[in-house]
């Protein structure tokens, strides 16, 4: 009878730990859903202030040049941009597109825009995002782990035994734990690079 106490308790303490693991990841998750509006709006809230200061720039040039002469060329963020930015996170919030492919648009946006892919609102969404998705890696490592040791122990004898006794259930495994949703080497060389543009654009 104690063996029976024994490996019951054993074995729904590795079912607790992959439940809890589980619920982890889903944390991880909905908190990047939850941080992805807020950061999409900061770069947006960016946009909209570059705009703004651009027109009012040449609104300036334009009272002060005689008519028929072309205005100095300015580097400006179209107010496209800023529907671009919107309408790639309303995909994504509706299950439309998925995460890397809304992310990949928003670094492509940003490639066309110095003054975007060096702006402080930028640099921090990637620095956000690099640190979200390494933690929701870290959550789904640890629930393979966890669900592994608990799959072992109802797979082996006398495990196999007890768990049928008890009808312990079965968990799946994430397929792809090796990198995450967004890949970080992507993340990593992009970030890199922006980093450079922001040291030459200050050196200049």
């Amino acid at each position: 009878m104690a063996h029976v106490i024994y490996y019951y308790n054993y074995i729904t303490d590795l079912q607790f730990n992959v439940i809890t693991e589980r619920s982890n990841v889903s944390v991880a998750v909905q908190y990047r859903r939850n941080l992805m509006p807020v950061l999409v709006n900061s770069v947006v809230s960016f946009v909209d202030h570059e705009d703004s200061v651009f027109n009012r720039a040449v609104d300036a040039r334009e009272r002060e040049l005689t008519a028929g002469r072309r205005l100095p060329s300015a580097a400006q963020l179209p107010s496209g941009v800023k529907n671009q930015l919107g309408g790639a996170l309303k995909q994504w919030m509706k299950g439309e597109t998925p995460l890397h492919n809304m992310l990949s648009g928003i670094i492509a946006i940003a490639e066309q825009y110095p003054e975007l892919k060096t702006s402080e609102a930028f640099q921090i969404f990637m620095t956000k995002m690099t640190d979200t998705e390494s933690n929701i890696l870290d959550r789904r490592t640890k629930y393979n782990e966890a669900l592994n040791a608990y799959t072992t122990a109802i797979t082996m004898f006398p495990g196999n035994i007890y768990a049928r006794v008890f009808q312990f259930p079965s968990y799946d495994y994430y397929d792809d734990t090796s990198k995450p949703e967004w890949e970080q080497l992507a993340i990593s060389r992009q970030y890199r690079s922006i980093e450079q543009d922001g040291q030459n654009h200050r050196g200049q």
